[in-house]
Parts: structure tokens; C-alpha cells; sequence
């Protein structure tokens, strides 16, 4: 039995955007009316991002997500605890960056790799993650996605 999430359809995005995601974590801030109960009373519903904040979302998602955790796509995810254990080097450093160009080119359809640079930080025992991307639909959009990976997982700078 298929879920529909309806608040993320096309006629609920603001004009002009191209792409809708929840916000994560979850937030109680955008008021939607319930036009199906004929409430025309305001309701809080999930907060909504937008086209970068969107994939920026998707992208650190995938990076938190372990292979195994989603039920209907097992492989979804990066597994990058298993390099947190080993010596902090650049050769792991390479091993992590391969990891997520593979990764991030299969389910990120929305974005073209243009490079990934991984800084070994020895001294705070994390790595430093630079992901310089492009954007198709959004007019060949150049960014980087900047971020640490820790014992905690992954999250932006």
C-alpha cells in the first residue's frame, strides 16, 4: 500500500521552484489550510525547503543513512563509519572520496560531481568534506556542499 505525501506535489511548491523536500530535522513551521475538510483555518504543517536547501538536504541524508536502513532500497547510504576506525590518512581519505563519488552519482540524479576533496584532520580526528557540484535544472548552479565527518556522522559546516 502506496503513502502519498501530497504536500510535496507540484501545486504546493512556491512558483518558481523546481525541487521540494522536507526540512531535516523536521520543523513545524510552514501553514498550510485544509482544503480537504473545508478547514479554512491555518494548520502548522513540516517545514519545506526548495530547490539547493532541497538536494542539500537529500545529499546529507544519504551520507547519514547506513546501507541496510532504508526498507525498500537496502544499498541506499553511505557507509562511511568503517573508515572513522582507521588511522586518519590521505589514503583513507581517498578511500572515502571514491566511496562517495560512487555513492552521490547513483542516487543524486539532480547533480553533476565536479570534484570531492577530503581533508585529513589528524589532530581533531575527523575529515573535512569539500563537494564542489553542479546543478542542471537550476541553470547549471555551481556550489559546494561543505562539511565534517566524524564519530557523529555527517553534518555541514
Amino acid at each position: 500500500m502506496a503513502i502519498t505525501l501530497d504536500f510535496l506535489s507540484d501545486q504546493t511548491k512556491p512558483q518558481g521552484h523546481i525541487y521540494a523536500d522536507l526540512h531535516l530535522p523536521f520543523a513545524l513551521k510552514t501553514k498550510l489550510s485544509n482544503k480537504y475538510l473545508k478547514d479554512t483555518g491555518q494548520k502548522k504543517d513540516v517545514q519545506l525547503d526548495y530547490d539547493l536547501l532541497a538536494i542539500q538536504n537529500s545529499v546529507e541524508n544519504i551520507f547519514n543513512t547506513m546501507p541496510g536502513k532504508k526498507i525498500l532500497n537496502p544499498s541506499f547510504g553511505l557507509d562511511l563509519r568503517q573508515y572513522l576506525f582507521e588511522p586518519i590518512t590521505e589514503e583513507t581519505a581517498r578511500e572515502i572520496g571514491t566511496t562517495i563519488v560512487e555513492q552521490l552519482t547513483e542516487y543524486e540524479p539532480r547533480i553533476i560531481l565536479n570534484n570531492v576533496d577530503i581533508e585529513a584532520r589528524e589532530n581533531d580526528n575527523e575529515y573535512r568534506v569539500i563537494i564542489s557540484i553542479t546543478i542542471p535544472d537550476l541553470n547549471n548552479l555551481r556550489t559546494s556542499l561543505d562539511g565534517i565527518l566524524d564519530e557523529n556522522g555527517f553534518r555541514y559546516n
